[in-house]
């Protein structure tokens, strides 16, 4: 079993991580990502280089993030990707051909969604796999 986690260090995001625990019996190799926006953009306007300080806080958070998990006797990887988190992490999940997403949710209001989309409601609704989404 394949399970990429989307962690933002928000506090959804802490109760997702601790998820985890409610699959140890089925030994899952645990894939964390973290999305940071780019700082430079491609032909196409995709962003394609993140900010070196975004990059090393993100480093700082996952080494941790990944402590806790290997604690818990988990195959863990990470990774930092750039762009938007939607796309980015609907595709790490086919790339890496994940059997499940968890993911946490905000809960941001209905004009902030509107504006910016809910990432948690996209992954739900275009993800390949099941995904859990923790509030």
């Amino acid at each position: 079993m394949k399970i990429i986690l989307a962690y933002d260090d928000s506090g959804p995001s802490q109760r997702a991580l601790h998820t985890l625990g409610w699959l140890s019996a089925a030994q899952p190799e645990v894939v964390i990502v973290m999305v940071l926006n780019g700082t430079a953009l491609d032909a196409e306007g995709e962003p394609v280089e993140a900010d070196p300080e975004d990059v090393q806080q993100a480093e700082v958070t996952l080494t941790r993030v990944r402590k806790v998990v290997e604690s818990s006797g988990f195959s863990v990887r990470t990774e930092i990707l750039v762009g938007d988190p939607k796309l980015q992490i609907l595709q790490k999940a086919l790339k890496e051909h994940a059997d499940l997403i968890i993911t946490g949710c905000r809960g941001h209001g209905i004009a902030k969604r509107l504006v910016f989309g809910s990432v948690s409601n996209v992954i739900l609704h275009d993800a390949e796999c099941p995904v859990m989404v923790v509030k």
